[in-house]
């Protein structure tokens, strides 16, 4: 049975298939419809039955032609395939094949398809007649031929054949019918051939057109000439000839240097190959014999088959062409050639073109890896070489190289061979494990390799082709080029080629031949899916490691197809179950073939995930068609309608792409669109919308709608997801976030989102209307939807009946499903926009913001629904362990503490530090400080990075960490407003600061001591401000009704009596009355503002001392920028040198001494440098002086930075007139200096406060100083 050319290449046989389904459910009804190999091999024998087809594709298919006999079954099995020797040959002209050993040889017919099996004929074998082991070794087998008693062109009625047997030394055995072989074995004919010492017999060659003749050659180089013809009594008449030559001095020296020489199983005659006569042409009588020695010299003989004789033409040495047709260059001399190339001659035979094809094998060691090991892979090629042109010499016309390079067999008869069926084009290189099938057509690149699997259990022992027959005009055969080979454990193959793409020609393009690569690519993955899914295929399906072409892209077209239904090789199931379970067994058998040949790591990540899609969207099909089965036949077996939204939906889309209502389109669907699932969700989604948006709908209808949208939405998922957590390791995608799943696009996030919302709303329109009667058990009603066959008024009896009830609880389950699917889907797609697109990326901030604020709200929804304990669960998985908090807080007192126990446990700070924000937030400071102590590091830690100082100092002290109490409260106490609280927190610092010192620490040690100062200095500078607090209390008790007065009339009050100085100082005036409304308020001033305030009050009378408690404050104030610092110190100085009328007390006159000295010490300045200088030390100062030189304002100071850093609070504008204001005041002290004499004065005042211990503290009492 042949293949012949037609649409797809190789024309399809009728044949069972051999795949099996793995899917379970579709295993019973998968093994009615297919027959296993095991069956296909047994049966293939018998007539009428069609080939067991083990690999086709558009370039070649291999079938199981025929099964071994019995005997040869056995002998194969007694003997051991990697020591002892067998051999075998498929006789194309008589139908029969031989196989035998050292022994016996086994006949029988292959080519009769009966359905028994065939009879086999045994014949005892000639043994060698020597003892040498390199004769018994390596070449210990007989030659075996089949005799025919009729030409291959003759059309004479055809009988059965003999048998002719020789040993490799010389003895012939001749049977002239098989059938002898059951009653008469010994009638065989036998002859002796006249060799040589020491010299085999090497090649036995019929001669097709010649029956009973035979060519025999030697390891001497020698033919002989064997004919047979019947002969009396039934044993056949045998004569042995020498086809002579003339004798040359040459001939004559070889003879005499062999003399003497040991066997050598490999010298002589390699290959014979036999021209038979041009069809039609009388003048070449028997055609050419041609004859290749291991040498490289090729001899050339004329045949005549009328008179038995020969003519020997000429023998020529092709080393040196065959040498240049494998790599010569002009610039490489053929001596460089020799010593880099190592040919070996293996076998010749004669083309359909009277062309020479000489099979060799070589090694370039140019391209050998010389860090590998002394044995090398061997090249092989096929020389071509035209003989018949005017030259003398053989000519080659081109060379075709095989890409396959295979180690040298060590074993005895395994030396490769070559067949060319009717002379080729096509070509088969055959070794033990393989055949390499090729093209001798110049420029074509066609090469397939059919290797068997078990090759330890399994080798090819022999082969046949159909015989060369030259034709007048050149044309090739019209038959398809097949060889059947014989196997040791698989019977009798057969490999069929496409004689289309033989002639195809290769292309320099680099696309296009990319392009081919791909698609060969495609054909041998296609070859696994569908014919290798079988163990008992002897076919080995493998990909090279050295591919060439796009794997990932080959891969991808594949599972289209099947995706689609629409790859060549898929079986016609008609059970849509069965259908779409071997479709998901093909796929799966495709990432589980590219994996057994370790080529994963070819197909990069995205073309995994589209591999992955294909499986989970055929899956999805799979389920989705199963649940709608499951549907329809409940709703025919009930009688009610069949149409359901999901049936409704594949109508409308199927009607949108103008498919042929005639075929059934529900099952077109989901046999060809699997591709389309998505679409469906999507337009099963807006049906939905419409359906709820319809308010004249009953809720029933709402509901049910509802419930089969969402069944189809959640088989889908379910399916897809289950199937990619199967598969998603065999695919090297396990917590793979590089590439995108179908199932987390944006617009499924968008429906599953709309779904739950959409059941959240419908359930608690049913809990409204129907009330808790809801809740109650769904009663006998189990989860398939099929069951709920509910009438129009089911829900109009209030939902009591039990179906409205499991409609109600349905919906429940579903919403539970929806919220897992919708929340593992969005942190899907959040983790592969943050790993493709990087975190700070607005579509990946968007999604994690989308994921967070959405994770909350589906959870709680599930508590609406009264499923806590799932929503709980949730948020476990989910580790949103914020509303895990919530959740536990809406429990019962006792469980909320057990689970809070157990959760603390389970997840450390993730959990605690959640619940203990919770505490902060909701104000339970007593419950967040009372756990416990087992928890007291978490705690602890939870208030140091959340920094809540204000409760943190209170754990610090449960704890006795006293040195951190003391930072958190001074820190604190920076940032409290309220005077009153800074105090504590002041206050409660100092006592941590001396609680914290440690048994061997002292108090008065300097560290202590210098913590301590630190602390006591802000508690002065809070004294200052508490002072100001109670000045300005004392003010405002002190006026009638004083409760009824409002913040702008205090502080006018508070201006009136603390700053009437400040009239003529606008923009001062405002910033005192801002400092003013802050001390109403009881809130601290910034220590530049308190410093500012003491300074712009009048300070009359015995305020005056407000001047030195500025310049203190200034002084135990650490933090003061240095910049702002100056501005600060020269401003409290300048209004004290401005403070008084110093014009008005220089131009006083009639006073004494004493008097002017009485003024002085009524002065401020003398009140400040009193404080400021110690009178007992003349270099030492209490507080810092500014001269009136250095205390004026410098008006380059800048707007913009230094008073702008200074009031941040203040506009350009007031700005503007603060520095007006300090103008003024410089304008001031310039006249106190120039006009008022104030350096005189302050020089004498410095005098008097040194000289203070000699002068009188009395005065005069009636005199007085004006002041300003």
């Amino acid at each position: 049975m042949l293949l012949k050319p037609g649409r797809g290449g190789l024309r399809n046989r009728s044949v069972t298939p051999i795949g099996r389904i793995d899917a379970s459910q579709a295993r019973t009804i998968a093994e009615e419809q297919t027959n296993s190999l095991e069956e296909g091999l047994k049966q293939a024998s018998q007539p009428g039955s069609a080939l067991s087809i083990l690999l086709q594709d558009d370039f070649h298919a291999v079938t199981a032609y025929g099964p071994l006999p019995s005997d040869v079954v056995t002998m194969v099995a007694n003997v051991d395939i990697n020591v002892d020797a067998l051999k075998g040959c498929v006789d194309h002209i008589t139908g029969y094949a031989c196989v035998w050993s050292r022994n016996v040889c086994y006949v029988w017919n292959f080519a009769r398809r009966t359905a028994a099996l065939p009879t086999c004929y045994s014949f005892p074998c000639p043994l060698s007649n020597t003892n040498s082991v390199l004769v018994n070794t390596l070449a210990p087998l007989p030659l075996a031929c089949l005799i025919s008693h009729f030409s291959n062109t003759s059309n004479s009625t055809r009988r059965e054949p003999g048998l002719l047997l020789v040993s490799p030394t010389g003895e012939l055995r001749a049977w002239d019918s098989l059938s002898l072989a059951l009653s008469g074995v010994d009638k065989f004919a036998t002859i002796q051939i006249q060799l040589q010492d020491a010299e085999l017999v090497r090649c036995l060659q019929p001669l097709t057109s010649c029956p009973g003749s035979f060519i025999l050659a030697t390891s001497h180089t020698r033919l002989f000439r064997i004919s047979i013809s019947p002969g009396m009594s039934g044993r056949p008449t045998v004569i042995s000839s020498l086809m002579s030559r003339s004798t040359t001095w040459g001939t004559k020296l070889g003879s005499l240097i062999r003399w003497g020489q040991a066997y050598d199983p490999k010298a002589g005659i390699v290959a014979l190959a036999v021209s038979p006569p041009l069809e039609g042409d009388t003048s070449m009588g028997g055609g050419e014999a041609w004859a290749l020695e291991v040498t490289g010299n090729l001899q050339r003989w004329k045949l005549n088959f009328s008179s038995g004789s020969e003519r020997f033409v000429w023998e020529k040495e092709i080393n040196a062409i065959i040498l240049e047709s494998l790599g010569w260059t002009p610039e490489v001399d053929i001596l460089t050639m020799t010593e880099r190339i190592e040919f070996t001659l293996l076998d010749l035979k004669v083309t359909y073109t009277r062309d020479l094809a000489v099979l060799i094998s070589y090694i370039d060691s140019s391209q050998v890896d010389q860090a590998q090991s002394s044995v090398q892979p061997r090249s092989y090629a096929i020389v071509i070489l035209e003989v018949l042109s005017s030259s003398s010499l053989p000519v080659v016309s081109h060379t075709v190289k095989a890409k396959h390079r295979e180690y040298p067999d060590p074993r005895p008869e395994t030396a490769p061979s070559l067949s060319l069926p009717n002379g080729g084009p096509a070509a088969f290189i055959v070794f033990p494990e393989r055949v390499v099938c090729l093209s001798l057509s110049e420029g074509t690149d066609f090469e397939e390799i059919v290797s068997l699997s078990s090759q330890a259990n399994n080798r090819i022992i022999g082969n046949g082709a159909a015989p060369l027959a030259i034709r007048a005009i050149q044309d090739k055969s019209d038959k398809p080029p097949t060889l059947k080979f014989i196997t040791t454990s698989s019977g009798i193959l057969e490999i069929e080629l496409n004689p289309v793409e033989l002639e195809k020609l290769g292309t320099s393009v680099v696309e296009e031949q990319i392009a081919r690569d791909t698609y060969r690519l495609k054909t041998q993955l296609e070859q696994a899916v569908f014919f290798g899914d079988n163990t008992a295929n002897p076919v080995e399906f493998n990909l090279q490691a050295d591919l060439i072409g796009d794997l990932s892209t080959a891969a991808e077209q594949l599972s289209k197809e099947v995706l689609s239904s629409s790859a060549a090789h898929l079986p016609p199931i008609v059970d849509l179950r069965v259908q779409l379970a071997d479709r998901i067994a093909r796929l799966q058998l495709l990432i589980r073939f590219i994996n057994l040949t370790g080529m994963l790591n070819k197909v990069p990540k995205p073309g995994k995930r589209r591999l992955l899609s294909d499986l989970e969207l055929l899956a999805a099909t799979n389920a989705l068609w199963l649940h709608h089965n499951n549907k329809i036949n409940a709703l025919s077996h009930s009688g009610r309608r069949s149409r359901t939204v999901l049936s409704e939906v594949i109508m409308t889309y199927m009607n949108s792409l103008g498919q042929n209502s005639d075929e059934d389109m529900i099952r077109s669907f989901f046999r060809n669109h699997a591709s389309a699932i998505v679409q469906i969700l999507v337009n099963v989604q807006a049906k939905l919308k419409t359906t709820l948006s319809n308010k004249s709908n009953k809720l029933h209808t709402r509901s049910s709608q509802l419930m089969e949208a969402n069944e189809i939405l959640l088989t889908v998922f379910n399916a897809a997801i289950t199937i990619r957590q199967t598969h998603n390791k065999t695919f090297d995608l396990k917590d793979d976030t590089s590439t995108e799943c179908w199932t987390s696009t944006l617009n499924l996030l968008d429906i599953l989102q709309s779904h739950c919302e959409a059941t959240l709303e419908i359930l608690q329109q049913r809990a409204r209307e129907f009330g808790p009667a809801m809740d109650d058990d769904p009663g006998r009603f189990g989860a398939d939807s099929a069951s709920l066959l509910m009438d129009d008024d089911d829900d109009s009896n209030g939902g009591s009946s039990d179906k409205s009830k499991w409609l109600h609880h349905t919906l429940k389950d579903q919403l539970t499903e929806l919220v897992e699917k919708s929340l593992a889907m969005m942190k899907e797609r959040s983790s592969f926009t943050e790993s493709t697109l990087g975190t700070n990326h607005p579509e990946a901030k968007s999604l994690q913001e989308r994921y967070l604020r959405l994770r909350p709200q589906l959870i709680f929804g599930l508590v609406k629904v009264k499923r806590q304990a799932r929503a709980i669960t949730l948020a476990e998985e989910q580790r949103d362990f914020r509303t895990l908090v919530e959740l536990c807080h809406s429990l019962a007192p006792s469980e909320t503490k057990q689970k809070e126990r157990v959760y603390i446990s389970r997840y450390k700070e993730e959990f605690a530090f959640q619940l203990y924000q919770w505490y902060v937030e909701h104000g339970r400071y007593h419950e967040l400080l009372s756990q416990d102590p087992v928890y007291a590091p978490l705690i602890t830690s939870f208030l140091d990075r959340m920094q809540y100082g204000k409760v943190s100092w209170i754990h610090d002290l449960a704890i006795d960490r006293f040195d951190h109490a003391s930072q958190v409260l001074l820190k604190e106490a920076e940032s409290e407003k309220n005077l009153a609280d800074q105090k504590i927190m002041l206050s409660l610092g100092k006592l941590c600061q001396v609680a914290q010192i440690d048994d061997g620490e002292h108090l008065d040690s300097e560290k202590v001591l210098q913590d301590i100062e630190l602390v006591d200095d802000r508690l002065d500078i809070l004294q200052a401000q508490l002072k100001l607090s109670d000045l300005c209390q004392s003010i405002l008790e002190s006026q009638p009704q004083y409760s009824l007065l409002s913040v702008d009339q205090q502080v006018d009050i508070l201006r009136q009596h603390l700053a009437p100085n400040l009239v003529d100082r606008p923009a001062f005036g405002q910033l005192f009355d801002r400092y003013v409304r802050q001390i109403i308020a009881g809130d601290a001033l910034r220590i530049e503002d308190l410093i500012e305030f003491y300074g712009l009050k009048a300070n009359l009378d015995e305020q005056v001392e407000d001047f030195v408690i500025a310049l203190d404050v200034f002084s135990r104030a650490k933090d003061l920028v240095p910049g702002r610092a100056q501005l600060a110190l020269k401003s409290v100085w300048r209004r004290i040198y401005i403070h008084e009328d110093w014009q008005a007390l220089k131009k006083s006159s009639n006073l004494s001494d004493q008097d002017l000295i009485t003024c002085l010490k009524s002065t401020a300045l003398y009140h400040v440098l009193s404080s400021s200088i110690d009178p007992n030390d003349s270099g030492k100062v209490g507080q810092p002086i500014s001269s009136p030189n250095e205390s004026f304002f410098d008006p380059t100071v800048s707007l913009n930075d230094d008073l702008a850093i200074r009031f941040p609070d203040h506009s350009l504008s007031e700005l503007e007139q603060l520095s007006k204001d300090y103008q003024f005041e410089n304008r001031k002290l310039q006249e106190a200096i120039e006009s008022g004499g104030v350096w005189e004065y302050y020089g004498e005042i410095v005098r008097l406060i040194r000289e203070s211990d000699s002068l009188s503290d009395g005065g005069v009492g009636d005199v007085t100083m004006m002041s300003e």
